[in-house]
């Protein structure tokens, strides 16, 4: 399987007419590979045009490729694409990768970004159906802990919850 992006493909997304930036969406959904999750980000940071946004989501919420998991995480540790961050969480949710090595990133969303972002990491969290050893546990637990006290009051329950999920999350052998 070829994994380097279409370089037609690449150049039809920053295209000024959006029928073309649409039919290689389109293309990248026939035939998409991870190669192509940065360029999608940057096009949902950059477009102003609901349609194509409304197709990347899509994009993203349908890939089932495992290692579009870590790029995905990737640019939710980036803080260009912060403003991303809640519709990337929900793609995550949203496509059934397993994103339990990455407990610790969706932690800190949970804790560090607005109720609405931090819900959707929470959603992620409560999806994960991986191990996690025993010290990563403990560390995400202290880290919310920790957290509860400085963060706003609307998110002090999530958090809460967040514990209890966490707890109840497989060890690995």
């Amino acid at each position: 399987m070829n994994t380097n992006p279409d370089k037609k493909i690449i150049a039809d997304l920053v295209s000024q007419d959006p029928s073309v930036v649409l039919s290689a969406l389109e293309g990248i959904a026939e035939k998409g590979n991870c190669s192509y999750i940065s360029y999608l980000a940057e096009l949902l940071h950059s477009s102003s045009n609901e349609e194509i946004k409304t197709r990347i989501i899509g994009i993203l919420n349908d890939v089932k490729v495992k290692d579009a998991a870590n790029e995905l995480v990737a640019l939710l540790q980036n803080k260009h694409y912060q403003t991303e961050w809640k519709t990337l969480s929900m793609c995550c949710w949203g496509n059934g990768l397993d994103y339990t090595p990455h407990l610790p990133a969706f932690v800190n969303i949970a804790i560090s970004e607005p109720f609405e972002t931090a819900f959707e990491a929470f959603t992620v969290i409560e999806n994960m159906e991986g191990k996690i050893t025993q010290e990563q546990k403990d560390n995400v637990i202290n880290k919310i802990k920790s957290a509860i006290p400085t963060i706003s009051e609307d998110k002090v329950y999530l958090l809460q919850e967040l514990i209890k999920i966490i707890d109840n999350i497989a060890l690995a052998e």
